[in-house]
C-alpha cells in the first residue's frame, strides 16, 4: 500500500474504553502490517508478514469474543446480527485469505490486497456496526419515529460529514437514475431480496482513501477499490438494516461494478422504493434501495 499510516481519529470511539482500546491496537496492527509489506528486505518466504498477519488474526479474534461478551452485558438487542458479521471475518474471509497467501507463498499483490480489504472492513465495521451499540448512530433495533426515508437521509449525510469529511445536500429525493458524471456505480445484491447501488464521484472515493491513510493518487486502484467496497458494504448493510427492521441480518450473495448507462434501464423495470441523490464539493454521492 502506499503508506503505512492508516489514520485513527477520536469521532472512532464508541465511548465503552474496552472497545475504543482494540480498535485503536487494531489500527495499529494494520499499520503495522503495512510497514511489513512494505519493507524491501522482506524474506521471500513471507516468514515477516505470516507473523504479523497471524497476530492480527488472533488479536482480532480475541477482540471480537470480548466486544460480544460486553453486548451480552448491556443486553444489546442488536447482538445475533452483529456477531455474525464477526463470524463472518473470523470463519469466512480471514480463513480463505489464509489458504491464498499460503497458496502463493505471500505474493505482495495477496497481502496488499488482504490489508485492504482488512483496513476498509475495520474502518465500515467501526462506523456502520459498532457505534450502534452505544446509540452513535441510528439503529434499527430503537423506535424511531419518523420516517424511514428521513432517517436514511440523516445517517447518509452523517456518514458524508463525519467520515468522508463533505457536506451532503441532498438534490433529488426521487433520484431515477441519470447519469452521475465522473462516478462508479456500485451494486450489492442480498439474499433477503434487497439490491443497493450506491453511486459515487471517484472524488469522493479518493477522499475515503485519503482519510483512511493519507494517500492521494489521481484516480482510484485496485487496492483503494479493495478498502472503498468494504466500506460501501457497510453502508449499503447498516443503509437496508434501517428500512427493514423485520429482518435479523443481511447476506451479500454478489456485487460488481456496472456502467452508467445500465442504471436507468434497471429503474424502468424496478423503481426503488429508496432512492436519493445528494451534490456536494467533491461531486455527487447517491444510494438506492430495492426490494425484489
Amino acid at each position: 500500500m502506499g503508506n503505512d499510516e492508516i489514520i485513527w481519529k477520536d469521532e472512532y470511539c464508541i465511548g465503552v474504553s474496552l472497545v475504543d482500546n482494540a480498535h485503536k491496537m487494531l489500527f495499529e496492527l494494520v499499520s503495522k502490517l503495512n510497514r511489513v509489506i512494505n519493507d524491501t528486505q522482506m524474506n521471500r518466504e513471507g516468514y515477516a508478514c505470516y507473523e504479523a498477519i497471524n497476530f492480527l488474526k488472533e488479536y482480532t479474534v480475541r477482540h471480537f469474543e470480548e466486544e460480544e461478551a460486553y453486548m451480552l452485558k448491556i443486553k444489546y438487542p442488536g447482538y445475533y446480527n452483529h456477531k455474525a458479521v464477526h463470524d463472518n471475518l473470523r470463519f469466512v474471509v480471514l480463513p480463505e485469505f489464509e489458504d491464498r497467501l499460503k497458496k502463493t507463498r505471500f505474493s505482495k499483490d495477496v497481502v496488499d490486497e488482504f490489508a485492504a480489504l482488512i483496513t476498509g472492513w475495520l474502518y465500515g465495521h467501526i462506523l456502520i456496526e459498532d457505534m450502534a451499540i452505544t446509540g452513535r448512530i441510528a439503529s434499527r433495533y430503537n423506535y424511531v419515529d419518523e420516517d424511514a426515508k428521513v432517517l436514511l437521509r440523516r445517517e447518509l449525510e452523517r456518514f458524508g460529514r463525519d467520515f468522508i469529511r463533505i457536506r451532503l445536500h441532498l438534490t433529488d429525493s426521487k433520484y431515477e437514475g441519470r447519469t452521475v458524471a465522473g462516478a462508479l456505480y456500485y451494486e450489492m445484491v442480498y439474499k433477503e431480496g434487497y439490491i443497493a447501488t450506491i453511486v459515487a464521484d471517484k472524488r469522493i472515493i479518493m477522499r475515503i482513501a485519503e482519510n483512511i491513510s493519507g494517500r492521494k493518487s489521481a484516480a482510484p486502484d485496485k487496492l483503494v477499490l479493495t478498502e472503498y467496497f468494504q466500506i460501501a458494504q457497510s453502508v449499503a448493510k447498516g443503509a437496508i438494516s434501517l428500512v427493514a427492521r423485520e429482518i435479523d441480518d443481511f447476506h451479500l450473495i454478489s456485487h460488481r461494478v456496472f456502467e452508467a448507462k445500465e442504471l436507468a434501464g434497471l429503474f424502468l423495470n424496478n423503481l426503488p422504493q429508496y432512492s436519493m441523490l445528494w451534490n456536494s464539493e467533491l461531486g455527487e454521492f447517491a444510494l438506492c434501495i430495492l426490494k425484489i
